[in-house]
């Protein structure tokens, strides 16, 4: 029998055997008469230099021998002319044999219930694999794999991901077909080799020399395959090497960290206010470490040294333990044959074991850092066992879990791939046996396989991108059942992200690769609130979703961004409802509470609480960056800072941030010697930021209309964010600010920007702007414009052009904009019109929306755009007035609306209810079907939102008939309620899911109850 272990191992206390260390994970011979009995714990220690570390901080409980020996389970994919495989399952310390036919390819011992076998032949095609284990004596069942796949053809270069350095004795590659023998090319010499049981492996090498050109391939030889080479990466200096991260929070007592950003084979040091606590060598980019308890108050560092050289952690403080750890969940059912146990209701960071009744010791463990875990289990369950789990951390066990028992295994059927299959995000697998392999081939090709340790699972497919009308095929294989493939599903649709404001530059609302909402799918029974997320403040951004994010420490998944009025930037996981925890987030500087004598009139009321992140962020896919702009007070004054956020972990990226500042010529409301400094407490930044022409563009208005203040436009660099132009609206009066109820500017396919000013200064000229429609060039240059022949009154009556943005319709050069006299402005951007006194006869159209009467019908936001065949469909929402639809054809709005909502509840009146601001709208469909049209609406229940948070209500209408109200989130209050309305913060629709942000600290999210 051996023991996988670092070090020697003891049986209590006594040495029973060990060895020299010649890589960190190694196995190591027990000595001669050494029976290990049930109950014994076994630990570690390791002797370097004449000094002996402390014992493994968490010994191994030695099983009880089990009745009946069971199955396996094949951890390697098996391929056709491999030459090395991997068997799970086992009971550690027995003997795995596998076999073709009657040729025995090889046999290999399984220390911790995993044999690396390396095969003395190749694997034949055509016939099944059978793996048996024989432990203490005991034969155990066969164990048959699938049938073997031929190795893909060409075979494809493995990765090498760099950087390597010099004097670096460990090689980690990546994208290998399991079975494979990879070889190690040095200035284009073969050198070592290994073979790869999985795809992913850190192999020894002897330590390259700065300046080496080192690549790698992949080859099955008696298939006579060979991949060509990766891209050769070159050895740097080990002077150059990376600082390791130490991964927080951390508390009293913790006997583990996780530290990241290792390199392969250097040497680790923990160390505690500089004290070194223990030492170890990596040999993957990231460890979980076992480390003595860590001391409260201190300051953990990590070091890695290489070649001579050092480089040292960002300290992270050691806090107070928690006063007590909940006892885990273990996820029932459990089914007989399964590799892994689901336990819920973990504490991150903690080491949670797995225990056996029938064997009277832990068959499963594994460090935890997200509230629930899978964690594999060896020997594979046995059918009349009860499982039960703990968790330890920073120097406390919880209680046992309740004891949940294995049921047989039963029928096993073939599984079912999910559907709608988009093209970003892994295939979800249901219909499985929990405990079960999935294996997910793509068009008739192994892409991967996950174990299942539920009904459902993500089957990640490693250097895969789906395509729309790809086929995605699923089987099942659990102990000695290897299922038939269920039936194909096909990748339907691309990638959905919404990645600014209105869903795109031209600001039409509309998502138009929604396959799975519909008129048909959404109503009362069948769609509601499906879970919500804590937020640290108030929601005026619209929520972003950027579908497949490589997010640090998670993988790929789909993610939906909220940013809050109190300066923080959340990524959470868009999809299970059982991630509560965001995937990160990151705090920009302190908001600026409320009220506050330099922000606003006396009376302002506008904004609540405190100011922040007022605008929707903008996402840039080409640079995974999130940018948004956060407004701050601190000793030196009120300031607004760009932040470039990398999506994956919230880290700051591109420099930032820069702090937005700007003096330009001018002698309007505040100038001083001629020039106009842009002064922040007096600039709302309200309008969504816009990413075009390679710049990200910020606008800006006023709070509540204190001045001195003007409407100003700033350009960056989206890659540098180096400031690229700035625009003022008024530079020789005041006032004209850019707000558009939080609507971008509009930019069209030439790169020009649009935007509406609100009351301030107009000169006939052009020169000064206010209650105008402009055009800008990409260097902010005013290149045209517009303004009503009513602009003195306008201005007079604080009636804003700008409440509402401008909208670009799509196949057309024409813009289409109102504001609060509830009036539509159709322009030809080629010719705005400029001012025509006495009336607006010079541009394409204007109408009112709602005619002047005793009440306020102001437009806020921005109107909708759907081409749908008898469309396309403009519509728009004013506040004290219904819902609308205007049929556009021959260039023109008809300006009898061609649909009309009929809501009136709850307070008896037009829209339900009264006052500012309407209804802040968004459109889903599946393309121009008409059957797949929604009209969803953010809009107040009962109250006036102006100068008041008030409740909300979320609505949806059949984008073809607006009479028709599908569903409303007071229809099940209990379950489906908004809350506090999010003033002019549209619904972001997504793969399925619609995303509402609120004033009641939370993000909610809304979808298919039975999907």
């Amino acid at each position: 029998m051996t023991l996988r272990v670092n070090g020697s191992p003891t049986v209590s206390g006594m040495p029973v055997g060990g060895g020299v260390a010649a890589w960190p994970d190694q196995t190591f011979p027990l000595g001669p008469g050494v029976a290990l009995r049930p109950g014994d714990r076994i630990t570690a220690t390791q002797t370097r230099d004449g000094r002996t570390s402390p014992a493994s901080v968490q010994p191994v409980v030695v099983q009880k021998r089990p009745d009946t020996v069971g199955p396996l389970r094949f951890g390697s994919h098996v391929y056709a002319c491999g030459q090395c495989l991997r068997v799970d399952g086992a009971v550690p310390g027995a003997t795995v044999t596998v076999q073709q036919g009657p040729l025995v390819l090889g046999s290999a011992p399984a220390p911790d219930g995993t044999a690396r076998i390396a095969l003395l032949g190749p694997v034949g095609a055509g016939r099944a694999l059978v793996a048996r284990q024989s432990a203490c004596g005991t034969p155990g069942a066969a164990t048959p794999s699938p049938l073997p796949d031929a190795p893909p053809r060409p075979l494809p270069p493995p990765v090498l991901p760099g950087p390597l350095f010099a004097g670096q004795p460990g090689v980690t590659v990546s994208g290998v077909c399991e079975g494979a023998r990879v070889t190690l090319l040095r200035d284009n010499t073969p050198g070592e080799q290994a073979c790869f049981d999985l795809a992913t492996l850190t192999f020894r090498v002897p330590a390259p020399a700065e300046g080496e050109q080192v690549s790698v391939v992949q080859e099955f030889t008696a298939c006579g395959t060979v991949s060509g080479a990766a891209p050769p990466v070159h050895v740097a200096p080990a002077s150059r090497l990376p600082a390791p991260a130490v991964g927080g929070p951390l508390c009293a007592g913790a006997t583990s960290l996780r530290l990241t950003g290792l390199v392969p084979g250097a040497l680790l040091t923990v160390l505690a206010d500089g004290t070194p606590l223990g030492t170890a060598q990596a040999f993957r980019p990231t460890a979980d470490l076992d480390v003595p308890p860590l001391p409260r108050g201190s300051r953990i560092t990590a070091r890695q040294q290489l070649g001579g050289h050092a480089a040292e952690s960002a300290p992270v403080p050691v806090a107070a333990p928690p006063a007590a750890l909940p006892a885990p969940v273990v996820v029932a059912p459990l089914t007989a044959g399964a590799a892994h146990v689901r336990v819920r209701n973990v504490h991150p960071g903690a080491l949670v074991l797995v225990l056996s009744t029938a064997l009277d010791a832990p068959v499963g463990c594994r460090y935890v850092h997200t509230a629930q875990a899978a964690v594999p289990v060896a020997p594979l369950l046995a059918d009349g066992d009860r499982v039960v789990a703990l968790q330890v951390y920073c120097g406390l066990a919880s209680a046992r879990s309740v004891p949940v028992p294995v049921r047989p295994l039963g029928d096993v059927r073939p599984p079912h791939v999910r559907t709608p299959l988009g093209a970003c995000l892994p295939p979800v697998v249901g219909g499985l046996v929990p405990g079960a392999d999935t294996d997910v081939y793509v068009n008739g090709r192994w892409r991967g396989t996950a174990g299942a340790a539920g009904g459902t699972v993500p089957v990640e497919l490693p250097g895969v991108a789906l395509d729309v009308g790809d086929t995605v095929t699923a089987r099942q294989r659990i102990a000695s059942v290897v299922t038939d493939f269920g039936p194909p599903a096909q990748v339907t649709s691309g990638p959905v992200s919404v990645t600014t404001q209105h869903n795109d530059n031209r600001r039409t609302g509309a998502q138009l690769l929604e396959v799975a909402l519909s008129p048909a799918t959404v109503g009362p029974t069948g769609f509601g609130k499906l879970f919500s997320r804590a937020v640290d403040g108030h929601l005026y951004a619209q929520p972003l979703h950027v579908s497949g994010v490589a997010v640090a420490g998670h993988g790929r998944r789909n993610v939906v961004y909220a940013a809050t009025m109190h300066n923080s930037v959340y990524a959470f996981d868009a999809d299970d409802p059982a991630a509560a925890a965001p995937l990160w987030h990151a705090s920009l500087g302190p908001a600026v509470p409320l009220p506050d004598p330099e922000i606003g009139p006396g009376s302002y009321r506008d904004i609540a609480v405190e100011v922040g992140i007022v605008s929707t962020p903008v996402i840039d896919l080409g640079r995974n960056v999130l940018y948004a702009v956060a407004f701050t007070k601190d000793g030196q004054g009120y300031h607004h800072s760009l932040h470039a956020l990398d999506l994956g972990s919230g880290q700051e990226v591109l420099g930032g941030p820069v702090r937005i500042a700007a003096t330009v010529p001018g002698g309007g409301d505040g100038s001083s010697g001629g020039r106009i400094a842009f002064t922040s407490h007096r600039q709302l930044q309200r309008a969504a930021l816009t990413l075009a022409n390679g710049r990200v563009y910020v606008a800006f208005a006023s709070y509540g209309d204190r001045g001195p203040y003007h409407g100003w436009v700033f350009g960056f660099d989206a890659g540098t964010l180096r400031r690229t132009g700035v625009y003022i609206t008024t530079p020789d009066t005041g006032l004209g600010g850019i707000w558009q109820a939080g609507q971008g500017p509009a930019v069209d396919d030439e790169g020009f920007l649009y935007a509406a000013t609100g009351n301030g200064g107009f000169r006939p000229d052009g020169s000064n702007l206010g209650d105008s429609i402009i055009r800008l060039t990409p260097d902010l240059a005013v290149a045209d414009w517009f303004s009503p022949f009513d602009n003195a009154a306008l201005d007079a009556a604080d009636a804003d052009l700008g409440s509402a943005g401008p909208l670009l319709i799509p196949g057309t050069h024409l813009l289409l904009s109102g504001g609060k006299e509830s009036k539509f402005y159709l322009l030809d951007t080629r010719a705005m019109g400029h001012f025509h006194a006495g009336s607006d006869s010079q541009i394409v159209q204007s109408f009112y929306v709602v005619p002047p009467d005793a009440q306020s019908h102001h437009l806020h936001g921005g109107a909708v755009h759907w081409s749908f065949p008898g469309g396309p469909w403009i519509y728009v929402w004013p506040e004290n007035a219904f819902l609308r639809a205007y049929r556009f054809a021959g260039g023109r709005l008809e300006t009898a609306a061609v649909s009309t909502s009929t809501t009136t509840d709850p307070a008896g009146v037009p829209g339900g209810a009264p006052g500012m601001p309407g209804g802040i709208l968004s459109l889903s469909a599946h393309g121009t079907d008409p059957a797949t049209g929604l009209l969803w609406a953010s809009h107040p229940w009962r109250a006036n939102a102006n100068n008041a948070v008030v409740e909300g209500v979320l609505r949806v209408y059949r984008a073809t008939d607006l009479t028709q109200e599908l569903w409303n989130s007071k229809m099940h209050p209990a379950r489906d309620d908004v809350g506090s309305f999010a003033k002019f913060a549209a619904p972001t629709i997504a793969g399925g899911k619609v995303y509402l942000g609120t004033f009641s600290g939370a993000l909610h999210v809304y979808g298919l109850l039975t999907a």
